[in-house]
């Protein structure tokens, strides 16, 4: 626990709010609120790959210079963080000893890392992410999935394979939503959205645990373009055959574990399946993580400090690629454990 909170401090304390994923968001926002580009947006930053009706949430921000409206964004987490905590431990009770194993983990993995340190809407997702997984009603579900799904379409993935009444219910909202934002504002801000999205950076970075991912590093290696259109047939033949394992294993599944391969398909098929995703999976991994093998292996390729070592110990050698496809390993094998755990859940 106290090396987790220590490494949260030191993260915030040494960040740049300038050099992170936030700047792209606070640049689209300024845009929004201002109706011109914010001064200082000619500098190179990360591009914003979020729809417009993402904009909606960070532009009150942006009356902030952008250090302060990062930690302001980092804040509105917290708070989701903490009342998704509270929702489940009402579900489900957590025990004391695990308060520390929690807090170790928010400061130390990885995903939970991305997601502070780049000011990523991980944390701000959960919550309505966390309040559908915990629904006894499929419709419930997709009405609280549908404003996730709005503000980060990639998890429309996620949820075609949930239910079927849970995934109609999120996409008509959805849709729904996106179309009255479409009569008024027009069409020139999801033009640009999609522009800016085709144009995305590689996802080959380490911290992409999705299975394409992986094939951009092994096929394309660490220098030049790596299209995700330039991959072997093999390749997608993989990702085929993992698409059908997947979606077969949640239509057979009780409601629970089909909502393990729906968190689980929602990175590994997802092209933008980012390592940050796992955050979702809170829910999950407190009701059925349990000590085992297999899971301390997922947690320790999950650990920055890990991952960082890894790299580090193989860059000269035959294994730095398949070292940097560890965080993807690790997803894989979490979601192994929480499934087998799941069995054993009473």
């Amino acid at each position: 626990m106290c090396a987790g909170v220590a490494r949260l401090v030191l993260s915030f304390v040494a960040v740049d709010p300038a050099a992170t994923d936030f700047r792209g968001f606070y640049a689209s926002g300024f845009l929004l609120r201002t109706g011109h580009a914010w001064s200082d947006s000619a500098a190179v930053f990360t591009p914003n790959l979020n729809p417009p009706t993402f904009n909606l949430l960070i532009a009150p921000l942006t009356v902030l210079p952008l250090h302060a409206a990062y930690y302001a964004w980092n804040v509105i987490g917290m708070l989701s963080l903490l009342v998704s905590l509270r929702a489940l431990h009402r579900a489900d009770p957590i025990g004391a000893a695990a308060w520390p194993w929690i807090v170790g983990a928010l400061g130390l993995s990885l995903p939970a890392i991305q997601t502070w340190t780049q000011g990523q809407v991980g944390w701000v997702l959960l919550y309505p992410c966390t309040r559908a997984w915990l629904s006894r009603s499929e419709g419930t579900a997709g009405m609280w999935l549908a404003p996730a799904v709005l503000i980060k379409p990639p998890l429309a993935l996620m949820a075609m394979l949930l239910p079927v009444r849970t995934w109609l219910t999120a996409g008509v909202i959805s849709a729904t939503a996106a179309a009255v934002h479409v009569a008024l504002v027009g069409l020139p801000p999801w033009h640009a959205w999609l522009d800016t999205a085709v144009g995305a950076p590689t996802i080959r970075e380490p911290a992409n645990a999705s299975l394409l991912g992986i094939a951009t590093r092994f096929q394309f290696g660490l220098g030049g373009d790596a299209p995700v259109t330039g991959l072997s047939i093999a390749w997608w033949g993989l990702w085929t055959v993992s698409a059908i394992t997947i979606g077969w294993l949640a239509y057979r599944s009780p409601s629970d574990k089909r909502w393990l391969a729906a968190l689980f398909g929602g990175v590994w098929l997802n092209p933008l399946g980012w390592a940050y995703y796992v955050v979702l999976w809170l829910g999950p991994i407190l009701r059925y993580a349990r000590p085992s093998w297999l899971t301390g292996i997922a947690a320790a390729l999950l650990t920055e400090p890990i991952l960082i070592g890894l790299a580090s110990a193989t860059r000269q050698t035959p294994f730095y690629l398949l070292s940097l496809s560890a965080c993807a390993a690790g997803v894989v094998l979490l979601a192994i454990s929480l499934w087998q755990c799941a069995d054993e859940h009473p």
